[in-house]
This record gives C-alpha cells, sequence and structure tokens, in this order.
C-alpha cells in the first residue's frame, strides 16, 4: 500500500529524529517504516547503539539527497574517560590499558589544539572501514590486528564543556566521517594516560539541530516536512519557467538565481523551481549569495523529475 503522506508529497520529505541510547540506526529507520507505511525510508549518518541524539530519516524519493544531508558538519557532547583504553575506544569494549591519571582541566585543555583543524585520523580497530575487502570490525572481533589507513578529516572546533575527576566532558563540531571515539583514543595518548568513550550525543546534524528532534517513540507522520522544506535549508540555485523546461529534459544550460545562501565550493546543494526540488548538484566554485550563476558552475546529480506536492 501506498503511503498516504507520500501520496500528498510525492517528492518525499525528511524526519529529524532524537535517538535514545540503546537501539540502533537500522532499528530506527524499521519503525518509521511502521509509522509512515512505507519501506522507501533512510538514515543519512550512522549513530551507534550507545549514542544519543539528532539522527535525520528520508522519505520517499528525498532519500536520493543523502549524501547531500550527510555531509553536513555534526556536533556532538561527548564524554571521554581519561586512564583507560578500550579495544573499541569505547565504553561497550574490553579494558586493553588502564594507567593512574593526575591530569588538570589546563592540561586537557592544552593538548585539544593538536585534536583540531584537519587531521589525519586513524578509524578505530571496531569500525566499519574496509581491510583487504573484509570490515574491520569483522577482523577485530577474529582476533586479527586490522591495520587502518589514516583518513582524512575536520575537527573545526573541540572544547571542553565541564571536567568532574577523569571524566571530561568535551563539546566536538567536526567534519563528515569523523570519529569521535578516536579523538577520546588520541586525547589520552596526547596526555599519555589513555582514555575512551563513555557517552555520544549528537547535538547538529548540518541545519538539522537538537531543540527540532522529535523522541523516536512519539514521532508520527504529522512529524515529516516535505521535500520543499529542504530548499530554505541548504544552498540552492532556482531556475525561472524556462530552465525548468530544460532542466526536466536534462540540460544545463540555465540560469542559477541563488537567494540570502551563499554556495561554498564543493558543497551539495539543490536546484529548484520556486518550491519544487529538481536536482541535487555540487558547486564547483564558490557561489556567492544574491548572485545569478549559468548552471555549467555545477557538477549536476540525481534528477527529481517527478511533480511536487499535491497539498500543503
Amino acid at each position: 500500500m501506498k503511503s498516504p503522506w507520500l501520496e500528498r508529497h510525492p517528492q518525499g520529505g525528511l524526519l529529524v529524529l532524537d535517538k535514545p541510547v540503546g537501539p540502533t540506526s537500522h532499528d530506527v529507520v524499521a519503525h518509521v517504516r511502521r509509522v509512515m507505511k512505507t519501506r522507501e525510508v533512510g538514515h543519512t549518518g550512522t549513530l551507534d547503539p550507545f549514542a544519543s541524539g539528532v539522527l535525520v530519516v528520508l522519505l520517499g524519493q528525498l532519500t536520493r539527497a543523502a549524501d547531500l544531508v550527510g555531509d553536513g558538519v555534526k556536533r556532538y557532547l561527548a564524554t571521554a574517560r581519561l586512564g583507560v583504553e578500550t579495544n573499541t575506544d569505547d565504553a561497550t569494549g574490553t579494558q586493553v590499558v588502564q594507567r593512574d591519571v593526575a591530569v588538570t582541566r589546563a592540561q586537557v585543555e592544552a593538548a585539544l589544539p593538536s585534536l583540531t583543524g584537519e587531521l589525519a585520523q586513524v578509524p578505530p580497530a571496531f569500525s566499519a572501514k574496509h581491510v583487504d575487502g573484509q570490515r574491520a570490525y569483522a577482523l577485530a572481533r577474529a582476533g586479527d590486528a586490522p591495520v587502518l589507513k589514516p583518513v582524512n578529516v575536520t575537527v573545526f572546533a573541540l572544547t571542553v564543556v565541564d571536567m568532574h575527576d577523569v571524566d571530561v566532558l568535551l563539546d566536538v563540531t567536526c567534519s563528515k566521517g569523523t570519529y569521535v571515539r578516536a579523538l577520546a583514543r588520541d586525547l589520552g595518548r596526547a596526555l599519555g594516560v589513555g582514555a575512551h568513550l563513555t557517552a555520544l550525543r549528537r547535538t547538529v546534524v548540518g541545519p538539522f539541530v537538537e531543540r527540532d528532534a522529535v523522541p523516536v517513540d512519539q514521532v508520527t507522520a504529522e512529524h515529516a516536512r516535505p521535500a520543499s522544506w529542504m530548499l530554505d535549508q541548504v544552498p540552492c540555485g532556482r531556475v525561472d519557467d524556462a530552465g525548468l523546461a530544460r532542466v526536466l529534459q536534462g540540460r544545463t544550460d540555465v540560469e542559477l538565481h541563488l537567494g540570502a545562501r551563499a554556495w561554498p565550493a564543493g558543497a551539495w546543494g539543490m536546484v529548484a523551481h520556486q518550491q519544487r526540488l529538481l536536482a541535487l548538484a555540487h558547486a564547483q566554485q564558490e557561489l556567492p549569495a544574491a548572485s545569478t550563476q549559468p548552471g555549467s558552475v555545477l557538477a549536476w546529480g540525481r534528477r527529481f523529475p517527478t511533480a511536487p506536492d499535491a497539498a500543503p
């Protein structure tokens, strides 16, 4: 049976959810499928079972925009416990190192600049990264020691919110692909005492913030937002009536009219006609706000030929 909500919103939409500690991200997707009466559901960035916070779930055709939403800057509140390393770099793992801790808040803060900015971060051994065609966590569970290559990530901001005994509460703003438990591990090593992550809460995913998130067990179809809502949340170039016809024909010889939001080079965004989503694209150069640009400045991605929402 077709989802009643998707019948009214053929271009799809999204839900901004507050995942509790316990369920997997896949568990949340399964729950949303039941609530929304559709299998066309996908999330935009896994949260481990022990983590909570903002999880953006896409519906219908908007699942094609997972790259756009998932590429957004993320923010977390993370608790690192000094003095103990685990094989998973978090509290779900087995202790492998324990040391006495005599570290001050000032010492922790002095170590943070080395973990801020553009980093070559080694992912945790228990991660979904591929090593010789196998998942790293599968090798680690089998007793092997996977050799993981560093991944380029960016930590935009890293500050101490509070420190109590050996527990350090951190506020982390970072790029897609950053492992916060690896940050906790590396902080402990920088201090010479080891550390692991004991709690993690995601508070921001791109334009989606904690205060707008609906608890998973309270979500209904009324909480879903249509695809058109996204047009004001991400970089967007709009086309006129002639441009609409060209984009629907697969052409890119159009004029793009940007609004108040600039479009950074390399960032994903959307192309639209009025409130109708037409395509995903990323900018090949910086596109200033309130400017008119040729379609050639974009690397065009997935198209959305479906007619816009049939009802508000």
